[in-house]
């Protein structure tokens, strides 16, 4: 069993890792979150940062 930590945001990250590593078995997703305000008080900004970690980032992570 191995842990890593890295920047999810980071396509270059995800990319040196899973080549550090070769053939993953298992990956476990652990980041996220959430802004303590309603929708309607949520900027472009936050609302870009919440996506790109929370759905963008597993994208990423999966393809690779």
């Amino acid at each position: 069993t191995e842990t890593r930590k890295l920047d999810v945001l980071n396509k270059g990250e995800i990319t040196e890792l899973v080549n550090s590593l070769g053939k993953i078995d298992i990956l476990f997703k652990c980041a996220g979150f959430v802004h303590h305000t309603t929708i309607l008080e949520t900027d472009d900004n936050d609302w870009d940062f919440n996506f790109n970690l929370n759905t963008r980032s597993m994208f990423g992570q999966c393809k690779r």
